[in-house]
């Protein structure tokens, strides 16, 4: 087990991991039982699993969230079947991982179940990334990036670097402020590097 850097409490999890992302390309392969057969799957804000077993599997070890996911706020402007207000509250022995600001977490007993456990990511260090990214780096990098420093080389999914659209595999008109295009030339320099293990 490998503790992560710049996340309270401390926080162990299995360099035998699976980070699961949310593009659209997901929908072409089957990696479902593959992703399952981790001892870590990471997931990200209210990203579904129900109806789409075959391509994304159906575990969750630890789900990241942004600040409106964790505080279970609904998604103004954004209408789907899959983003229900309440999915962070409804998840069951799951850790969850606050990625935002800390507007919800002093109720974090009131947004997240007992049988959960809740951590916070330091938000001094996603601002770290901004002068680099040119934005608030997306859930998915954040995540991957504080891997990469731990020195977990992670299995991932759904990341769709080799993408110039954005589009997520539950809802294909999605849309989202974060710059992936430079995220994703990075990622892929971790790739080339042997950082990560990238499934297309």
């Amino acid at each position: 087990m490998i503790k992560l850097p710049y996340i309270t409490p401390d926080l162990y999890i299995s360099e035998n991991l699976a980070i699961v992302a949310s593009s659209s390309r997901l929908l072409d392969s089957s990696y479902g039982d593959m992703i399952d057969s981790f001892d870590e799957v990471v997931r990200f804000n209210r990203a579904p699993t129900t109806n789409f077993e075959e391509f994304v599997g159906s575990k969750t070890t630890i789900r990241v969230a942004n600040n409106h996911v964790f505080g279970n706020v609904p998604h103004e402007g954004w209408e789907s079947n899959y983003q229900p207000a309440d999915f962070i509250r409804e998840q069951r022995n799951t850790n969850i991982l606050h990625l935002g600001v800390r507007e919800f977490w002093h109720e974090k007993e009131k947004h997240v179940h007992e049988s959960c456990s809740a951590f916070l990511v330091n938000y001094n260090y996603i601002d770290s990334m901004i002068p680099h990214l040119g934005s608030r780096p997306s859930g998915g990098f954040c995540f991957l990036a504080i891997c990469v420093e731990a020195g977990i080389v992670p299995n991932i999914f759904g990341y769709g670097i080799d993408e110039e659209s954005y589009g997520h595999y539950f809802d294909p008109n999605s849309v989202s402020s974060h710059k992936f295009l430079y995220e994703r030339e990075v990622i892929k320099m971790w790739v080339n590097d042997n950082k990560v293990i990238f499934y297309p």
